[in-house]
């Protein structure tokens, strides 16, 4: 399903909408009604404090977490991440975004940066 109108409160395309996402675990309700609108080139931070949801609207963006109910719009097209994704979905996400786990899947011989920038270097290699 492709979205008609991504054009943000400011009349600008919104290359990412997120509206009204939910998830609980059980009982433990991990994000409520989370959303925003990011245009192509924009960079958004989530701070929040220990268990606020942060990492689980992370895995949800990369298919590692389905979500309970919400819409969440990539280029005007409807993801639909409450539902298990196909293997074609999950690598067209994977191309672009990018999930750096906490601590333990460090290299910590590097600096943050070449901790980023190596699965960038192996895609590249990769695709050469």
């Amino acid at each position: 399903m492709r979205r008609s109108s991504l054009i943000t409160k400011d009349n600008r395309l919104a290359f990412l909408e997120v509206k009204n996402v939910n998830k609980a675990f059980k009982k433990n309700v991990a994000i409520t009604d989370f959303s925003f609108e990011l245009e192509k080139g924009q960079t958004i931070c989530i701070i929040g404090d220990s268990s606020s949801g942060k990492t689980t609207f992370l895995r949800i963006m990369n298919y590692l977490e389905t979500m309970d109910s919400g819409e969440i719009y990539l280029g005007g097209e409807l993801t639909n991440s409450n539902k298990k994704p196909s293997r074609k979905e999950v690598a067209k996400r994977g191309s672009n975004f990018g999930l750096i786990f906490q601590g333990f899947n460090l290299f910590p011989q590097y600096k943050v940066s070449k901790n980023i920038f190596v699965p960038l270097e192996l895609k590249l290699k990769k695709e050469a």
